[in-house]
């Protein structure tokens, strides 16, 4: 009796102070009351964390196509960056075609349980379960060089979520052949997938061939004579063991000496992967800087004149421009 006294307190003081405890049961009876409503489309990217890559892309054309004007439009994000999103949708204008809502709130599960289009660049939390009249389209987030899926030998536990969002889909969004067999064979869906693979290109990849975008972000940034890097590295971990100390190590010992090694011509730009646990002090760099918050990834990655990266999957994107790529 007693234990199961202590299981219930344990659960109610989850209920009370956990907003992702406290969703699924707010999920759940929206799940059984609302009907799905025709012209809605909810995006999500990254959990949240920020509004970028193919939903990114997505949602640009959801705003400025006007065939797509009768369509009601709800980016999600997480409650840490919402400032940082908000302000970012404001300078884009999109502000008056959107709402912004926050990742496991009643209104996000509301939407969830309700929208009919349905779009992640990753994966919907562990509650949600896709309704009949629901169309969900899952794009991922690139072309994996490193171990996914069954392949992470360490923590086979995570493979659940990703492989029940995969075979909920309606479609599953690829942008080449390897993509495709690497993925569908490492999450073990490719004899019980129902719906339908898109091996295309990305969303996100456009931006690589706007030439007048890149000239006008140059011109905003006053970069038009500089030379221009971006140092983007992957992830390195699991989503259980969070700590990437000997990363943070390498990264800024590396950010110090070529900080030392570039002059006044060039610039470079830090994007750590969202799942990045640790700041690069860039106050103490003279030539390094963050990525600007006003501009999507892909956007400041399109005005680079060289990339630095190790296995992420962005070194595909970028070798559609062309120029020199160092891979670490």
């Amino acid at each position: 009796m007693r234990s199961v006294i202590k299981v219930i307190k344990k659960n109610y003081y989850k209920y009370k102070h956990s907003m992702y405890f406290r969703a699924r049961f707010i999920y759940t009876k929206y799940y059984e009351k609302l009907d799905v409503i025709p012209n809605t489309v909810l995006l999500q990217s990254y959990d949240g964390s920020s509004v970028s890559g193919n939903p990114y892309y997505i949602l640009k054309e959801l705003v400025h196509n006007s065939k797509y004007k009768k369509m009601k439009i709800y980016v999600v994000s997480d409650h840490k960056n919402f400032n940082k999103n908000c302000k970012f949708l404001i300078n884009k204008n999109f502000d008056s075609y959107i709402e912004i809502v926050k990742i496991h709130t009643k209104r996000y599960c509301e939407l969830l349980a309700s929208c009919q289009y349905l779009i992640n660049n990753s994966t919907f939390a562990p509650y949600f379960i896709k309704k009949e009249g629901q169309i969900y389209l899952n794009t991922w987030h690139g072309t994996p060089l490193k171990h996914l899926g069954r392949k992470i030998y360490d923590a086979p536990n995570e493979i659940g979520n990703t492989q029940r969002n995969f075979l909920m889909a309606d479609y599953l969004l690829y942008p080449n052949d390897f993509t495709y067999e690497h993925m569908t064979e490492d999450y073990m869906i490719r004899n019980y997938y129902k719906g339908k693979y898109i091996v295309s290109g990305y969303p996100r990849n456009s931006i690589f061939f706007d030439v007048k975008k890149q000239e006008e972000i140059k011109k905003q940034l006053e970069l038009s004579q500089k030379k221009i890097i971006v140092y983007m590295p992957t992830w390195r971990g699991t989503l259980v063991k969070k700590d990437n100390t000997k990363q943070h190590v390498y990264i800024m010992h590396m950010l110090y000496e070529l900080d030392k090694a570039f002059d006044d011509n060039v610039v470079m730009f830090v994007k750590l992967h969202s799942l990045g646990n640790f700041k690069i002090p860039f106050d103490s760099l003279e030539h390094i800087k963050a990525f600007p918050n006003t501009f999507e990834t892909y956007e400041l990655l399109s005005i680079a004149d060289c990339l630095i990266t190790d296995y992420s999957s962005v070194l595909f994107d970028y070798a559609n421009t062309g120029r020199k790529i160092i891979w670490l």
